[in-house]
């Protein structure tokens, strides 16, 4: 069940740092971050 999650994840983030070329810099900056603080609360647990 987990391993499904983290695929989907993974496709998500994929996905995600896609749009990320189209989007403002500042926002790039703000996603990026949340992202980051999502990765560490993961690790944390």
């Amino acid at each position: 069940d987990q391993k499904i999650m983290t695929e989907r994840g993974q496709e998500g983030i994929k996905k995600t740092m896609e749009n990320l070329k189209f989007l403002k810099p500042a926002i790039r900056e703000k996603i990026i971050k949340r992202m980051q603080r999502m990765a560490a609360k993961r690790k944390g647990t």
